[in-house]
């Protein structure tokens, strides 16, 4: 019985150490970033490099989820800056998300609808 309790004590501490820590992060529309002033919005594309090159959000960054943690130092000036990432659907830009808020980016977000609703909807995509 108390290795029970022990158990469910554990499984408690852990679900709310977990909470505690996850924030919901702030979503970005198409339209927000289309109207987003020249330089004060870093567009972020954390697809393969195949996914890329099928067309992305013009103007985005292009730096594949897997790679992100080894070339964090190429986003240092937008560690105060907003950056808005997308992938294809919302998995690997959550995970990117995570990460850079992890290392101390301040205004992540996420691209509503990612890369499919951006493509579906007609809006500009550069190749």
């Amino acid at each position: 019985m108390r290795f029970i309790a022990l158990i469910a004590v554990l499984i408690v501490s852990l679900s709310a150490s977990f909470t505690a820590v996850a924030k919901p992060l702030a979503d970005m529309t198409a339209e927000q970033v289309l109207a987003a002033e020249e330089g004060s919005l870093l567009v972020l594309d954390v697809r393969s490099d195949h996914e890329y090159d099928r067309g992305h959000v013009p103007g985005a960054l292009h730096i594949p989820q897997q790679q992100l943690a080894n070339r964090l130092a190429e986003l240092g000036e937008w560690r105060n800056k907003s950056i808005v990432v997308y992938c294809e659907s919302g998995y690997r830009a959550s995970l990117a998300a995570s990460l850079l808020e992890e290392e101390g980016f301040n205004n992540v977000y996420h691209l509503v609808g990612h890369m499919r609703e951006w493509r579906d909807s007609g809006r500009a995509i550069a190749f």
